[in-house]
């Protein structure tokens, strides 16, 4: 057995035109975010370079510091002479590594600013998924809104009074489908009203539609289909699998899909 649960209908073009506006709200917000993101990842990149800039002034001046100490080692050795000189060279060799340990400060410094630009760029990012989530949601319960629309009017051109489609509203619908062969009975019970119909593959018969008028028809099997027409609406229903029936019924360019669930 089946059981279909129809959600009821409450102002649906208005909840599909509120939550497309939602949708259009939080995708800008989404695009805003986005922008900043690659903002901060400009700036990260920027404070990057200038981090990779300090640190080859840091290794070049280290060079010297290197170059010059050794130059201080060579004119101790060869004599007091040269002491002078060596004492020059040292001087300039304490004034490298000063250079050295300023330059390297700096490149901590641009590498600190660049984990920050780093961490706002993930900031925006994360800002960013969220609102683009919150579009596709509005915009999911937009096409939701429109589904239950387009439902309505199928059920307006069926020909069913207002007082009836009232009443289906809130009342569950449980089909039961027996298979013999080519020979098909359906049995839908919906509140207390129970309909029945039955037919052969390919043979015409008297179907009971929605308003309780009898027509006169021919139902077809395409694989897990069945097709059958019914007052110019195409009506298709497919097994999709074991548990699954899915129904759908078509008029013009308006669609209508019902999904039914296997009882336990």
């Amino acid at each position: 057995m089946l059981d279909v649960n129809e959600p009821p209908i409450k102002c649906p073009l208005a909840y599909c035109i509120e939550y497309f506006m939602y949708c259009i709200e939080y995708f800008i917000l989404c695009i805003h975010c986005f922008m900043y993101c690659i903002e901060y990842f400009m700036y990260c990149i920027e404070y990057f370079i200038l981090c990779i800039h300090c640190f080859m002034y840091c290794i070049e001046y280290f060079m010297y510091c290197i170059e010059y100490f050794i130059l201080c080692i060579h004119c101790f050795m060869y004599c007091i002479e040269y002491f002078m000189y060596c004492i020059e060279y040292f001087i300039l060799c304490i004034h490298c590594f000063m250079y050295c340990i300023e330059y390297f400060m700096c490149c901590i410094e641009y590498f600190i600013l660049c984990i920050h630009c780093f961490m706002h760029c993930i900031e925006c990012l994360m800002y960013c998924i969220e609102y683009f989530i919150y579009c596709i949601e509005g915009f999911m319960h937009c096409i939701d809104y429109f589904m239950y629309c387009i439902a309505h009017h199928l059920i307006m051109v069926s020909g069913l009074p207002d007082d009836l489609i009232e009443k289906g509203k809130d009342i569950k619908s449980v089909t039961e489908i027996e298979e013999n062969g080519d020979q098909f009975k359906v049995t839908v019970t919906t509140g207390a009203k129970v309909m029945i119909n039955s037919f052969t593959i390919g043979q015409e018969a008297e179907i009971e539609s929605l308003t309780g008028e009898k027509i006169k028809a021919v139902v077809n099997k395409e694989g897990n289909k069945l097709k059958t027409v019914l007052n110019k609406v195409t009506s298709v229903t497919e097994l999709v699998d074991g548990n699954t029936l899915v129904n759908t019924l078509t008029l013009g360019s308006l669609v209508y899909k019902r999904i039914s669930k296997r009882l336990a």
